[in-house]
């Protein structure tokens, strides 16, 4: 029989290696709660929208589109998600004054 602790053990290495790739990876990755909200933003992401953290505090998912017709898709596509239903789809994102495509993605 394992131990807690070989669990505990195995859960935490596992998280680590979650969180090593969540902060370190070259593109805008973050975590949503089940209402839309922005929870985690990595890095990237300030990077990548030009942004900072405080811009995404009690912020959902579509704010900041560049595209209001885009979010009946956007919701429709998030609740999906929620549902685990793998779902793809595009976003026109404001980069300061700029936009660009960005994707979201489940599975």
């Amino acid at each position: 029989m394992i131990s807690n602790n070989a669990l505990l053990h195995k859960h935490h290495t596992s998280y680590e290696a979650y969180m090593s790739v969540f902060h370190n990876h070259p593109d805008a990755v973050y975590i949503l709660d089940l209402d839309g909200y922005y929870h985690h933003c990595n890095p990237a992401t300030f990077v990548v929208l030009g942004r900072t953290s405080n811009d995404y505090v009690n912020k959902r998912f579509g704010d900041f589109t560049s595209d209001p017709s885009q979010l009946e898709l956007m919701q429709t596509a998030f609740e999906n998600a929620i549902n685990r239903q793998p779902q793809t789809t595009e976003q026109n994102t404001i980069f300061k004054r700029h936009w660009f495509p960005q994707s979201f993605m489940t599975k």
